[in-house]
């Protein structure tokens, strides 16, 4: 397993497309839409509370009423916008995956590790939405930061 470093947990939220098929005022515009969107919405802490298992690794999960707001707010803004069309109706799991699976992995093992670690509850009182630049080289995520803002209650 390839563990996530500390600076590179991230939760992703919603794809606008490769960089290369949008210009630089497109960027701009769609990061402000969705920055000036979001902050109509009701944000509370995010509390990661449930780990889970699947095809790639392991993550951390969250139910949170306004991060399912802020996807839909986002897909409508970046279908408008020409990016990458997803489905409003796709499942959307808010989750930050810890670490991925890069060869065969004993699951009984697996399990018996995650329960022994006694993990806790871990919440963000105060998420920051990013617009990145994303890339995945050597197995782990990197991005540069293109747009940013926090979010409050």
């Amino acid at each position: 397993m390839d563990v996530v470093p500390p600076e590179w947990l991230h939760l992703t939220m919603t794809g606008v497309g490769f960089a290369g098929d949008f210009d630089s005022g497109a960027v701009t515009s769609i990061a402000a839409a969705v920055l000036e969107a979001a902050e109509s919405l009701d944000v509370t802490p995010v509390v990661f509370d449930r780990l889970f298992l699947y095809g790639e690794g392991v993550c951390l999960s969250a139910e949170c009423a306004w991060l399912q707001d802020l996807k839909a707010l986002q897909l409508d803004l970046v279908r408008k916008a020409g990016g990458t069309a997803e489905t409003a109706g796709d499942s959307f799991i808010p989750h930050v995956s810890l670490a991925y699976f890069s060869g065969e992995v004993d699951e009984q093992d697996l399990h018996t590790a995650l329960d022994d670690a006694q993990l806790r509850p871990v919440e963000v009182p105060e998420p920051r939405l990013s617009l990145l630049e994303l890339g995945r080289d050597d197995r782990v995520y990197t991005w540069r930061v293109l747009a940013q803002t926090t979010l409050r209650g």
